[in-house]
């Protein structure tokens, strides 16, 4: 037996579209997932800024793969096991927090917070590498670089000089085909005083300043590697006496602006880089706070995204709908990789938000007023999205590390941007002038004013 479906007419459609739209407007919620924390508290400080989860890794010891999560705080308040005193740097087993071997005790703390983190071979074997403002680690001297085997801390003899103060934001890899190296971006303090480094490279015995001179004038605070080449983003504003907004490009021999033809990046600052596909094409995302013009006309703001060859923008319009983006992955929930966002939480109630359609849509609000890392990390059951940042309000329980639960299907997410509001609203009311069945929202076969209903039902209901 063939259903037939009657076509309702323009003028029901208004009157009933009418009468239900008021109430979407007022309802928006995500329904695409929740946050679950996976610290109860972090307590305390031991650098220049507030309590934070700052980076997230994950490194085997010799006992196994953990996550290792860096940041600036004293103690990790476990969700069963309570309080683990853990300055800068804590891992988690699986099962609960713990202080890293070698790190806890006195005298082996670390003294500063720590900022970023990396695993990497230096030719005598894979090692965690850190990087932050401490000046030892485990009882050793390290002016803001150390090193961990599993056994044993080291620091590296620098990169500054005995009565140097080093604040290393950002440590990363890269071959340039003569073997990898530890490169390191940030800002060393000559005796304590005036700024006079920002970028570094460790060979595995010695630093050095890489390229010709040291083309920088403000800190570093990320690296990527893409196409052969090493980029850098930061505070920066000038490379080698030329105008530049935070993003620079290494050959092995001399950095360089990395612009398209007729492009132009009149200003700002830039954070985050990851190595990303979008659209069928591999490309370097850059975040931060900048506009890419074209030709003098706006083409992205916020966030771009380079080919090889030039910028261009992920979503459909240049326009700014986001904060300063701070943190970026790709992650795959159930309905394919997408890239998340995360930055200061000023669009909107949310800070992390998810690229669906070239538009990004926000998901649960996140109560953080800063992410620092998105990280994708396989807990055992597959992999999932960890956020973590820092809260601003006195006060104590803020998620500083969370982990993103997707949600079933929403049937009245009609639109698909993880949003119930007008838009869905709006979708339902063309399915149904276009006679879909998908808008016989009741499943009796007709287009009538009681599928409006039925949908409203369920919107109000939620997901």
């Amino acid at each position: 037996m063939t259903t037939r479906f009657r076509r309702p007419t323009v003028r029901a459609v208004a009157a009933i579209f009418g009468a239900v739209a008021a109430t979407a407007a007022a309802h928006g919620q995500s329904v695409c997932g929740a946050w679950e924390p996976m610290v109860a508290d972090l307590l305390g400080d031991i650098g220049l800024t507030r309590t934070r989860a700052q980076d997230l890794i994950v490194f085997d010891a010799g006992d196994g793969p953990m996550l290792y999560m860096a940041g600036n705080f004293e103690v990790v308040v476990d969700p069963v096991f309570g309080e683990v005193r853990a300055p800068g740097l804590a891992r988690w087993d699986g099962e609960r927090w713990e202080a890293v071997p070698g790190l806890d005790g006195p005298g082996l703390e670390l003294d500063r917070r720590v900022v970023d983190m990396r695993v990497f071979d230096d030719g005598s074997g894979p090692a965690l590498f850190i990087c932050g403002e401490f000046t030892t680690a485990g009882g050793q001297p390290a002016t803001g670089v150390a090193r961990w085997d599993g056994t044993t801390w080291s620091g590296l003899g620098g990169p500054g000089v005995p009565g140097d103060v080093a604040r290393i934001k950002a440590i990363h890899h890269h071959d340039f085909g003569d073997g990898p190296m530890l490169y390191a971006g940030g800002v060393v303090f000559k005796g304590g005083g005036l700024p006079r480094e920002f970028i570094w490279r460790w060979d595995g015995s010695a630093w050095s300043r890489p390229g010709d001179g040291q083309p920088f004038d403000d800190e570093v605070w990320e690296f990527a590697s893409f196409g052969g080449h090493l980029f850098a983003s930061g505070m920066f504003q000038n490379i080698g006496g030329e105008p530049v907004p935070g993003l620079a490009r290494f050959d092995g021999t001399t950095w360089s602006v990395p612009l398209g033809p007729g492009q132009d990046i009149p200003g700002g600052i830039a954070w985050p880089l990851l190595n990303a596909t979008l659209e069928g094409r591999d490309v370097l995302v850059a975040g931060g706070s900048f506009t890419v013009e074209q030709d003098g006309e706006r083409i992205a703001t916020q966030i771009a995204a380079w080919d090889g060859q030039r910028w261009d923008s992920p979503k459909s319009s240049p326009g700014a709908t986001l904060g300063i983006v701070i943190s970026l992955a790709s992650f795959d929930d159930g309905s394919g990789s997408e890239l998340f966002v995360a930055g200061d939480g000023l669009i909107g109630r949310s800070n992390v938000y998810r690229l669906l359609d070239r538009e990004f849509s926000p998901t649960t609000p996140l109560e953080l007023d800063f992410v620092y890392d998105l990280f994708v990390y396989d807990d055992g059951t597959g992999p999932v999205l960890l956020a973590g940042g820092e809260a601003q309000a006195a006060g104590r329980g803020f998620p500083y590390l969370a982990r993103w639960m997707p949600a079933a299907p929403c049937p009245v997410d009609v639109s698909g941007d993880c949003m119930l509001d007008i838009a869905d609203f709006l979708a339902f009311q063309n399915l149904f002038m276009a006679g879909d069945p998908a808008a016989d929202f009741d499943g009796d076969g007709d287009f009538t004013i009681f599928d409006f209903l039925a949908f409203q039902n369920a919107f109000d209901a939620g997901c």
